[in-house]
């Protein structure tokens, strides 16, 4: 990746534009390690100067720069600034950080490319920017939002767009016994109380998908009384994913004396509680844990089935896909209005076709 415009570095600036920009590249994996590029709001500007003193820093021509000792404490400072506004970072050659919001004022990058070696971040793009120099550094991998930083939030929604289909095939090993007459029957009641296998087939496929990029853990508390079905935890980062499981559709139950039924029915009423479930549960973080909350997403299996009787019944082709494209309102929608609130998953899980009755 540096190979790129490392060249350049060292042909403009000679050994000072080597030491600066490892220094740079240095700086901005430190502080993405704290604040992953997933989290900025706004964009972000690292600066590695050639020859300034800590004593007398350029970013002081911006403003009042906040003096920050640690990469962490600078990714605090980052972290909230790029949540108004874009944010200035110099990396001084004693290893301290300068941090300055910039609010609605444009910069004139020019002035300080003379002097420096600069990254800039913003609309999921790299940048690399000197005298002479000014393009956008490749992407080594499509799930990343920086070529800097470690895959987190953007990797783990990949994941899920590739567990589409198992699950809507039953294609996992693990996810298979969910139907009451089994995977090779009609796929139309669930089995009872069918969340376990659900939890524990994402499970396996967020460890195995992710590789040693992240931990995955089942079932894990967020306080005293609240479980949540999956937390999701990158080595080497900050960042960590709160993941709730909700599923759809009709499942066989013990029959109880109010309704005499041995099925149990849930529709979209049950997703929005989940929905509001999560969402309390990120209230009810533990703070202290980690600096940076973690990110919720709440994922609902969709087993929903139109004119549904027992597991062995035949549907129509109409009925069984009913609600295939039936995407969720959800009221509040709080993946719009939270910044902790990842986009909604859905995972429709298909009826088997050669079960269907000829109309």
């Amino acid at each position: 990746m540096k190979k790129t415009y490392v060249v350049h570095v060292l042909s403009a600036f000679g050994e000072e534009g080597r030491v600066a920009v490892d220094r740079l590249h240095d700086g901005i994996v430190q502080l993405y390690s704290f604040c992953p590029p997933d989290l900025l709001k706004h964009p972000l500007v690292v600066c590695s100067p050639l020859h300034a003193s800590p004593t007398e820093p350029l970013s002081v021509k911006l403003g009042s720069p906040v003096f920050c000792a640690t990469a962490k404490s600078a990714a605090v400072e980052v972290e909230k600034k790029t949540a108004k506004s874009e944010c200035f970072v110099e990396l001084c050659v004693d290893g301290t950080f300068r941090v300055v919001s910039l609010g609605d004022a444009e910069i004139d990058l020019s002035e300080f490319a003379a002097l420096s070696i600069i990254y800039r971040f913003e609309h999921d793009t790299d940048r690399i920017i000197f005298e002479g120099y000014d393009e956008f550094v490749p992407k080594v991998h499509s799930s990343l939002k920086s070529s800097f930083a470690r895959p987190t939030y953007s990797s783990l929604e990949e994941v899920f767009a590739d567990y589409t289909e198992t699950a809507a095939n039953s294609q996992c090993r693990i996810l298979a016994p969910v139907w009451e007459e089994g995977v090779d029957g009609p796929r139309l009641v669930l089995v009872n109380r069918p969340e376990s296998i659900m939890r524990n087939s994402l499970s396996q496929a967020l460890s195995m998908m992710l590789g040693g990029e992240a931990s995955v853990r089942p079932e894990q508390n967020v306080d005293e009384t609240k479980p949540v079905d999956i937390r999701v935890e990158w080595h080497g980062s900050d960042a960590s994913a709160l993941i709730e499981i909700k599923w759809l559709g009709r499942s066989t139950a013990k029959p109880t004396t109010e309704t005499g039924s041995p099925y149990r029915d849930y529709g979209v009423a049950r997703a929005r509680e989940g929905s509001k479930q999560l969402a309390d549960y990120m209230d009810r973080n533990l703070k202290g844990e980690r600096r940076i909350k973690p990110k919720g997403y709440h994922v609902v299996f969709d087993a929903r089935r139109n004119n549904i009787g027992g597991p062995t019944d035949r549907v129509t082709k109409s009925d069984g896909l009913h609600f295939l494209s039936d995407e969720i309102e959800y009221i509040p929608n709080h993946s719009e209005i939270r910044d902790d609130f990842g986009p909604y998953v859905r995972f429709f899980m298909r009826p088997r076709e050669s079960h269907f009755k000829a109309v």
